[in-house]
């Protein structure tokens, strides 16, 4: 049988065989007999090796002195990663939220927020681009969230005039273009929207979790980041933003499953240790229910 290697980098197949030591010499595991609760372990273990957090913020929850109605930090508190400067008109906390997981997100009216430094993320491909977005208004073009500069960027966009919203390119030398975007949305209404950028290049749209058709091939792009604007500060965002997340994954393990979409659970430090518990737990459980049966 091939055991799980746990690496950095992921969770791979070994070539050399898994030995289990247990008290009773005529019982040897299964794959067949294992529970499947264990086997589920053992792939969420899997995924959360190939899942990395580059920065995450939830919106007001980590910022000191944070209350509903007030102006927000600046620079912002992140749960990981760098902080987010303001910048531009206004920005301030609200009770308004996704649901009960979240009490406080972000209303963005005039104001934007960018990475500080202003030098990004270091994105390239395989990665993530999330958050939770209410909008105030879908007349208007508005950027959600964007990586890059004025020449070359990538993010998300709602049109104004069709009131969709998107994965969206600025690329100075082939073009500007939208890509899988959504039917057309309400105001005062949380959406789950994501970019996710393969290793190839290939952008796909998520929204509430399921992917739209027409991904598009992405290009070069630059490296600033910024949420509620353009990557010049324009097409201001109308609305409210909650549980932001960006991340990157090892190639060829992007699932839904990695997205904020049904909870607000973030992968902690602590996560693989806490599901290599879990595992034992289930081995165990299943190594006594082996010797009771037995008997």
């Amino acid at each position: 049988m091939h055991g799980l290697l746990a690496t950095p980098g992921g969770v791979f197949l070994s070539s050399q065989k898994l030995s289990i030591r247990i008290s009773t010499p005529s019982i040897r595991p299964s794959m067949k007999r294992l529970p499947l609760f264990f086997l589920m372990t053992l792939t969420s273990f899997a995924a959360a090796h190939a899942q990395t957090v580059v920065g995450l913020w939830r919106m007001g929850e980590d910022d000191v002195g944070a209350v509903a109605g007030n102006a927000v930090n600046s620079p912002s508190t992140p749960s990981f990663g760098t902080a987010l400067g303001k910048s531009g008109g206004a920005l301030t906390y609200s009770s308004n939220t996704p649901g009960a997981a979240s009490s406080l997100a972000v209303s963005f009216n005039g104001g934007y927020y960018a990475a500080t430094p202003a030098s990004g993320l270091g994105l390239t491909n395989n990665f993530t681009l999330e958050t939770w977005v209410n909008f105030t208004s879908v007349s208007t073009t508005q950027w959600v969230m964007v990586v890059g500069t004025s020449f070359f960027s990538v993010g998300i966009q709602l049109d104004g005039t069709t009131g969709k919203v998107g994965g969206a390119v600025t690329n100075n030398t082939t073009g500007n273009f939208a890509f899988g975007q959504s039917s057309a949305l309400s105001t005062s209404t949380w959406y789950h929207v994501a970019l996710v950028v393969d290793n190839v290049g290939t952008g796909t749209f998520y929204l509430n979790g399921h992917a739209l058709p027409n991904p598009a091939t992405i290009g070069t792009f630059g490296s600033r980041f910024l949420l509620g604007a353009d990557s010049e500060g324009a097409a201001k965002l109308s609305g409210l933003l909650d549980q932001t997340d960006v991340f990157t994954f090892s190639t060829g393990t992007f699932s839904p499953s990695m997205l904020n979409y049904s909870t607000f659970a973030v992968p902690e430090p602590s996560t693989s240790a806490a599901l290599a518990g879990i595992a034992t737990l289930g081995l165990a459980v299943w190594r006594r229910r082996s010797r009771v049966t037995r008997t």
